[in-house]
């Protein structure tokens, strides 16, 4: 599936001279995402083959070193995808100058910065946003891991097609 960019963005392109290391940084963290996707989609796989959130739920709620450790492995798993999702974004918005350096890191404001110039959809930033914020909450992934796991669609996991076309691009 090809995923075009935002309506607006080719005229807001710019062209990016990234470092051997800030490529090799951005190298690492793509190749880690289809790793970390599979590592959740199995921890998902013992709640149900379509993820039954009844059966996770149960398992959230009980108060078992086993049913601790079935929970952990989803909700961990969904968080290291998403923060390094994030912290793609940070670094992509820090290397194009979206996101002045040296500024203390926040995510609503790095993910906007995306926005803004064109790298996000409106919908794309809305759902990182989100998934940061329920990763980060102190009953991490609970209340939204439903949607997290059925209702994400072409549109909202776009973004890692758009991380791909921006690799290819810095790495040229």
């Amino acid at each position: 599936m090809t995923h075009s960019p935002p309506a607006g963005s080719e005229r807001r392109r710019q062209q990016v001279t990234a470092s051997q290391e800030d490529r090799e940084r951005i190298e690492r963290r793509l190749e880690r995402m289809p790793l970390e996707r599979d590592a959740l989609l199995l921890a998902m796989r013992q709640f149900g083959e379509d993820f039954d959130r009844a059966e996770w739920q149960t398992a959230y709620e009980a108060f078992t070193a086993e049913e601790h450790n079935r929970v952990v492995q989803v909700t961990s798993n969904l968080r290291a995808l998403v923060d390094n999702a994030v912290e793609l974004a940070r670094f992509a918005a820090t290397l194009t100058g979206l996101r002045i350096a040296g500024r203390r890191p926040s995510t609503n404001a790095d993910i906007e910065a995306l926005r803004a110039g064109g790298a996000l959809t409106g919908k794309q930033t809305h759902s990182l946003v989100q998934l940061k914020e329920l990763c980060d909450s102190p009953i991490p992934c609970q209340p939204w891991l439903e949607h997290a796991a059925t209702d994400l669609d072409a549109e909202e996991t776009g973004g890692i097609e758009l991380a791909n076309s921006a690799r290819i691009d810095v790495l040229r």
